[in-house]
């Protein structure tokens, strides 16, 4: 008996060991920020990096005016405000 070979059939991986019958799903690609988004960020990064030298130098000036000099502690507070 001949075989009807004009038949199209569906294997099924999924009961063999392949996995799903579909083609794997690629992620949609990501998107990258925009330059504007960049600029945006690195702006804060400078902001908070400028914030913390701000309060390294105010607590400076804390120490110096708990050992009371305040000159120093003036000059300290001073820097602080400025930068």
């Amino acid at each position: 008996m001949l075989k009807d070979h004009t038949k199209q059939t569906f294997c099924d991986h999924s009961t063999s060991g392949f996995g799903s019958p579909y083609p794997p799903q690629t992620p949609p690609p990501t998107e990258l920020p925009s330059p504007i988004q960049v600029l945006e960020q690195e702006k804060v990064r400078e902001s908070e990096d400028a914030r913390r030298r701000a309060e390294n130098i105010k607590e400076q000036g804390n120490i110096a005016f708990k050992a009371a000099k305040y000159t120093e502690a003036i000059d300290f507070y001073s820097k602080a405000i400025g930068s």
